[in-house]
């Protein structure tokens, strides 16, 4: 692939992304009835596609997956703070008592 040129094996092809509509809420792709008066539009740039910040490895979820993100980090910090600190009195009371 060559910047300005389509994918297509003679350079044929789409060189522009395509346009498409950032979906916030839980319905499926197409519930009947309702259409989105958000316009279409690009939503990055071509070079953001392969690993920049549009890539999907870097979405970060909603605000409330985030937050539940967090305090189970925090959660499983504070397990881990607590289990060392445990290890540490267990190798302290061994080594007072001989064992």
């Amino acid at each position: 692939w060559r910047e300005g040129e389509g994918l297509g094996r003679h350079g044929q092809g789409e060189v522009q992304p395509v346009p498409t509509r950032l979906k916030r809420d839980r319905t499926g792709l197409h519930v009947m009835g309702r259409e989105s008066s958000t316009p279409l539009r690009v939503t990055h740039p071509a070079t953001d596609v392969m690993g920049g910040p549009g890539d999907v490895a870097h979405w970060q979820g909603t605000k409330a997956e985030r937050r539940t993100r967090k305090r189970l980090q925090r959660k499983r910090q504070a397990y881990i703070a607590r289990c060392k600190e445990l290890i540490i009195q267990r190798q302290l009371h061994d080594e007072a008592h001989g064992l």
